[in-house]
């Protein structure tokens, strides 16, 4: 499975550890592949490859935000159309309940 993790982070970091571990392919969709924090990401898992969050999301089987609250908003309108994909969030500071889906930028719960 090809996974694209919006996020290099400790969380989306963590995320593609497990994932490659079991066998799956990781991508980060980040907006600087050349930052630290992506270079430390990438370090970890060699297997791992990390490119923009549009690329990134491109014939993934699944897409993971791994995002802080705050950067969400800005990620999603650099992305294609997400509808019939399968999606995933793991979102720090979140300011509201995840089920009442509200708060939520436009086009991320639907």
């Amino acid at each position: 499975m090809r996974i694209a993790i919006m996020g290099a982070g400790n969380v989306g970091g963590g995320l593609a550890a497990a994932c490659t571990a079991v066998g799956h392919e990781v991508v980060f969709g980040v907006r600087d592949p050349a930052s630290l924090k992506t270079m430390t990401a990438l370090a970890a898992l060699p297997e791992a490859t990390a490119t923009s969050p549009a690329e990134a999301v491109e014939g993934a089987d699944l897409i993971v935000f791994a995002l802080r609250w705050d950067a969400v908003s800005a990620i999603v309108a650099g992305l294609p159309s997400l509808a019939g994909r399968m999606t995933t969030m793991c979102l720090s500071n979140a300011p509201c309940a995840p089920h009442t889906r509200t708060g939520y930028p436009a086009g991320v719960c639907r």
